[in-house]
């Protein structure tokens, strides 16, 4: 993950990314107390540590929340993967597709609501 690439969110939880150099990259988030200057991990997603994104991934968790996570350089940097947590970090969708350029499909995902979407 881009060391660039962290979301705070409404409830003080810092979203942020791990890789380790042989395995794959996680979302972590975690709480802060600003009084002892500690971190606690509140929550991590890894997806059974089977997909490495080396760079321009992150998390995004949405007000209701569910997580989008993008995995923005799947695959050795050919494929973009999105996929979507409900609020108990239950995988909901998982998308992959073509990404020939790194960082250039998926980098910076953002979830849309949906939920007071008309169609006509």
């Amino acid at each position: 993950m881009d060391s660039k690439k962290r979301q705070v969110l409404p409830s003080g939880i810092i979203v942020v990314g791990t890789m380790s150099l042989l395995v794959c990259l996680a979302m972590s988030a975690y709480a802060i107390d600003a009084a002892t200057l500690t971190a606690t991990e509140a929550w991590r997603f890894d997806y059974g540590q089977t997909i490495f994104s080396d760079i321009c991934s992150g998390a995004y968790e949405t007000a209701g929340k569910s997580v989008l996570v993008d995995y923005a350089t799947a695959v050795n940097r050919t494929q973009a993967r999105l996929v979507g947590l409900d609020e108990s970090h239950n995988v909901v969708f998982d998308f992959q597709y073509a990404s020939p350029t790194p960082c250039a499909t998926s980098f910076n995902a953002v979830p849309v609501p949906f939920e007071a979407m008309t169609f006509n």
